[in-house]
């Protein structure tokens, strides 16, 4: 099972389940980057009127060419890329910028601040942050961890600032953020993944992302119904009560 399913049984299983019922929708598509996202949450996730929206970020989020299939069945080739010749040129420039912008690292490319790749998340997030004040929906980013391979150490892992970088842009976009990697870093790698060629979180990894979840939305309610008892009392007593802790 895949986080989000996950993640429903085990809020509805937790005392708070008790008093709420909880409703974990999945509108993730495979391939898909925050651009997309951000149409998502636009055009389907704000139909159902969600009081919480979890953004799924993974490494890969700021990409911007087709390079999914999903991406490229539906992208419109241009004229030049008929042309092997271009099509080598094209990707001689792409492998420069790479190694300009992220020393070689496709990952540290694609957040390399002040680039193009690193602005689409940028603008998407500024979008979701939009929509989501307009409709009272709390947003929260899990930052999800690339799996090390196997015989690989967390300790080593290299992309700490990367999960910081987005983070601080998160929180500035009033979100709250949510980072499984203290947890992933729990268990040995190969542990976590598919398989040895595929670094996806299989069934485990999923479990830890919904448990991590799980425990910032809990903690959240928990405190917000604090803050609702502790207005009921200042109005009670001929107080003012709290502007924070009334949300969700």
């Amino acid at each position: 099972l895949a986080y989000p399913n996950v993640l429903e049984g085990v809020l509805n299983g937790s005392a708070l389940g008790r008093r709420y019922r909880f409703d974990v929708l999945n509108f993730g598509v495979g391939g898909y980057a925050s651009t997309d996202e951000a149409l998502v949450f636009e055009h389907k996730a704000l139909r159902w009127r969600p009081r919480i929206v979890v953004i799924g970020y993974v490494l890969d989020d700021p990409q911007t060419e087709p390079i999914q299939p999903l991406h490229s069945y539906y992208q419109r080739v241009h004229w030049w890329q008929h042309l092997h010749l271009l099509r080598l040129v094209a990707q001689a420039v792409n492998a420069r910028e790479i190694w300009t912008r992220g020393r070689g690292n496709y990952v540290r490319y694609l957040h390399a601040p002040k680039a193009g790749k690193w602005k689409s998340v940028e603008r998407a997030f500024e979008n979701i942050g939009r929509l989501a004040r307009a409709g009272d929906v709390r947003v929260i980013v899990a930052i999800l961890p690339g799996i090390p391979a196997a015989q690989a150490r967390w300790d080593a892992y290299p992309y700490c600032d990367i999960h910081a970088q987005v983070a601080a842009l998160a929180r500035t976009s009033g979100f709250e953020v949510v980072d499984p990697l203290e947890r992933f870093s729990r268990y040995e790698p190969e542990t976590l993944r598919v398989s040895d060629s595929d670094g996806h979180p299989n069934v485990l990894g999923h479990e830890v992302i919904a448990e991590a979840l799980r425990a910032h939305i809990e903690g959240a309610l928990v405190d917000n119904e604090r803050g609702l008892a502790v207005g009921r009392r200042s109005r009670v007593n001929g107080g003012s009560a709290p502007r924070e802790g009334h949300g969700g």
